[in-house]
């Protein structure tokens, strides 16, 4: 009976991972952040972090690597980006088919509009652009999304990093979301940066039940200097990602 449980559940897994293709989802890249800890490297490199090159290789960067993960599971793919960097997005060969949007003013309200006015879905799927995730991230986060809407597909369902939040203090970071646009419209003034922004935004969501959590890994945040370093050295990760393209 047990087993017979588990192939069920393995099965509904499969279903729900395979049918992410045909749904309609907007994927968010999130990269409009200045990196002012990462001055330095970006003006080695000419780029913002979020294009550094993974194992020596200038087409595998993060961005590149999130686009690839996000387009097998969403219908389009969005990148918010600062003025100033636009045009280094614009002219990377391997983000061909990945819609650049500049954001103009600061502010992470801003982001929000830009992703609201921009997204043509109805759902929408948000990732970090210096966030380097694990190859099946997406398709699991999608899986244990849906599963948290079963009550209701109205919620915002939270990856949370589930490492951190076992420190004292707990850091409560941000990896992905996913939910509906009508939902995500009420955090346009949120601060992710800001403990209490986000508690205060967290938990006026929950009180109206439209609000889920699911605890998950990253790979690395590239944050400072030396995350980048430790990152160029986990070089096993990063070349199946150069010679298959993705996941």
């Amino acid at each position: 009976m047990l087993s017979a449980n588990l192939r069920e559940k393995e099965n509904d897994q499969k279903r729900a991972m395979a049918s992410i293709k045909n749904k309609e989802i907007t994927g968010i890249i999130l990269a409009s952040g200045e990196g002012s800890r990462m001055a330095v490297l970006s003006q080695s490199f000419g780029l913002p972090k979020h294009l550094f090159p993974l194992a020596s290789d200038p087409g595998n960067h993060p961005v590149a690597r999130l686009y690839n993960q996000l387009k097998e599971q969403c219908q389009e793919v969005l990148c918010i980006v600062p003025e100033k960097w636009q045009h280094a997005y614009r002219s990377r060969r391997e983000l061909d088919g990945l819609k650049i949007v500049v954001k103009t003013e600061a502010g992470f309200h801003n982001d929000f509009r830009l992703v609201l006015e921009n997204a043509s879905f109805a759902y929408l799927m948000l990732a970090v652009g210096d966030i380097l995730y694990p190859d099946t991230f997406f398709s699991s986060f999608y899986y244990k999304a849906t599963q948290a809407q079963r009550t209701s597909r109205e919620k915002i369902v939270l990856a949370l990093e589930k490492n951190r939040l076992l420190r004292l203090p707990p850091d409560i970071r941000m990896l992905a979301m996913y939910g509906p646009r009508t939902t995500m419209d009420q955090l346009r003034n949120l601060n992710p940066e800001l403990a209490a922004s986000f508690l205060q935004h967290a938990l006026r969501l929950l009180l109206q039940r439209r609000l889920a959590f699911t605890y998950m890994d990253s790979l690395f945040n590239l944050n400072r200097p030396e995350d980048y370093e430790r990152a160029t050295f986990a070089r096993h990760l990063w070349q199946s990602d150069t010679k298959s393209g993705g996941e």
